[in-house]
């Protein structure tokens, strides 16, 4: 009963306040500007809040592990003293545990494998617990020695390696999955069979496109494409799922499907370590 006076009282104040087709176009008017300024100011918002998060440190770290992954600054020169600022930041506090875990794995990357005392010591200046600095550690059980001083190494000598000069690329995400390598050296005929057993591309037999059964809905460029599975055990990042779109773009004549059993974020991939068995315990 309250519900209809109140609408009976509105519908009365509308009926008084626009007494013709004119003052009603003009609140409709009014009505839809309301609504886009609404929507303006909350996209701004949004965009504010975003960059805040951004600015607290995501900008620094993201720059850091960009340089550390590709072994150049944002203009393409051989970094230099890039412990510094990492070590700068594994000792900030107002980066969360898994930020200076990743960064931590990637200088050990970076340096292509540490000793154990150099690890003690990196853990201990930037004063991060032991017991996280363990989950580091178990990269090993992925036969991943980072213990061995020049064994960790960034690329597949048995891969070629492709650079894309027109490829527009941004600061914070100049890094290729390596796994782009591996797609163009697959098209081009050029993986190692020892390498990759379960790739079939005889050299002196060229691959024939597969036959698929004509549908009405499907785009008749992919009808004669060739196509490529990369099956990845332990997961997928989208980082490697979008390099087979960017690949696709170049190569019209392929499908290229990538999957695994799981999609890797870099703290999911930090999770994981955790739940292996301490290869090294902290007491």
């Amino acid at each position: 009963m309250i519900e209809a006076e109140e609408l009976m009282k509105a519908a009365a104040e509308l009926k008084t306040k626009y007494k013709g087709l004119p003052s009603l176009g003009d609140a409709i008017k009014e009505h839809l500007l309301q609504k886009t300024n609404e929507s303006f100011y909350s996209y701004r918002h949004l965009a504010n809040e975003l960059m805040k998060i951004y600015c607290s440190g995501v900008n620094v770290i993201s720059q850091l592990e960009q340089d550390l992954a590709i072994r150049k600054d944002a203009n393409e020169k051989p970094v230099k003293n890039i412990e510094t600022p990492v070590m700068a930041a594994l000792a900030n506090e107002t980066y969360d545990i898994m930020q200076k875990l990743r960064l931590l794995l990637l200088l050990i990357l970076y340096k292509k494998g540490v000793t154990k005392q150099n690890f003690d010591h990196i853990v201990r200046s930037s004063g991060i617990r032991l017991s996280d600095a363990s989950t580091i550690t178990n990269i090993l059980h992925l036969d991943i020695d980072i213990f061995r001083p020049g064994h960790c190494e960034p690329f597949d000598p048995y891969v070629a390696q492709y650079t894309d000069p027109s490829r527009v690329k941004y600061k914070q995400s100049r890094w290729s999955p390596l796994l782009k390598n591996v797609i163009l050296s697959a098209i081009d005929g050029k993986l190692s069979k020892d390498r990759f057993p379960f790739f079939n591309n005889d050299k002196g037999q060229e691959l024939t496109p597969i036959e698929r059964t004509g549908y009405w809905c499907v785009d008749k460029k992919y009808e004669n494409a060739s196509r490529l599975f990369v099956f990845i055990v332990g997961g997928a990042t989208y980082s490697e799922m979008r390099c087979a779109y960017e690949v696709m773009q170049d190569y019209t004549g392929w499908e290229i499907f990538v999957g695994g059993d799981d999609i890797i974020t870099p703290n999911s991939f930090i999770e994981k370590l955790q739940e292996l068995h301490s290869f090294i315990s902290y007491t």
